[in-house]
């Protein structure tokens, strides 16, 4: 956007965003079982929450982080460590493993 002019960056008081847990814009507080808070609503929705340790309401919304692993069809197995009977093996190109008791 043209003419607009940042004036200031804020620093929040308190890091409420991406945690492993709810955290009050307020007071700081973590809420140690955050999942209680979740029936009957859904990823994304906002919800409203007082506090447990200072009452004050306010809102929060949840998502779900999604990872991906992927894997050669073909892989190609190197011999990289043996030990204690078994053979441990790695794919040159995608890192997939695998063991196999020696025979």
């Amino acid at each position: 956007m043209t003419g607009i002019k940042r004036i200031k960056y804020l620093t929040p008081e308190h890091d409420c965003s991406y945690n492993d847990t709810i955290v009050c814009p307020y007071c700081g507080h973590e809420e140690a079982n955050p999942t209680e808070y979740l029936q009957g609503s859904g990823q994304g929705d906002d919800i409203e929450i007082n506090c447990s340790s200072c009452d004050k309401e306010f809102i929060f919304s949840y998502g779900t982080k999604i990872t991906f692993s992927s894997r050669c069809k073909d892989c190609d197995f190197e011999l990289v460590a043996t030990g204690e009977g078994y053979n441990y093996y790695e794919c040159k190109r995608c890192g997939n493993s695998k063991c196999n008791k020696e025979l």
